[in-house]
């Protein structure tokens, strides 16, 4: 494991990430929406440490602008939309749109 993010490497991350991400589109397919959201949740964790300026997520603003982090947030917000809630919807939809 290194010290930056948790690893042994961006590559066995990235593909833990793709993993995750896979079977929460899984799910979302399947309906299984509360699932789906946790996996979601778990890769957009991942991929703020990965992606942050010092490897431990802790950016002090948002998420830092990466696509695959924007489109994490885009599926989070349909996730939430897809279960009723719009106004959490909004939020993540929001986030994702504020990627540069």
């Amino acid at each position: 494991q290194t010290a930056q993010n948790g690893w042994e490497g961006d590559d066995d991350a990235q593909a833990m990430i793709d993993a995750l991400q896979s079977a929460a589109n899984s799910y979302w397919n399947l309906g299984f929406l509360d699932e789906s959201r946790d996996l979601y949740e778990d890769s957009l964790s991942r991929l703020i440490d990965m992606h942050s300026d010092d490897g431990t997520g802790s950016t002090g603003k948002q998420p830092p602008d990466h696509p695959q982090i924007a489109t994490t947030l885009h599926w989070l917000g349909s996730i939430h939309a897809r279960s009723g809630n719009p106004t959490e919807a909004a939020r993540w939809y929001e986030s994702a749109l504020d990627m540069k």
